[in-house]
């Protein structure tokens, strides 16, 4: 869609580039690097936990097998 008709006049009043201004703006933006970081550590910190329950788990059912 190019744009709409006025119903007053009949001329086409263009529609386009509304929502691309809105995303140049969101562009220009730069993002909050200090809270991406801390975000990404505090995930990082889970896994590793994670990571420590399942090797436990593995550890204890290799050692049930073997029994």
């Amino acid at each position: 869609m190019i744009g709409r008709i006025d119903t007053d006049t009949g001329e086409i009043i263009p529609t386009a580039g509304k929502r691309r201004k809105e995303v140049e703006q969101q562009e220009t933006k730069q993002p909050d690097y200090k809270k991406l970081y801390e975000d990404l550590q505090k995930k990082s910190a889970a896994q590793v936990a994670l990571i420590a329950v399942l090797q436990k788990e593995i550890k204890a059912l290799k050692e049930k097998t073997k029994a």
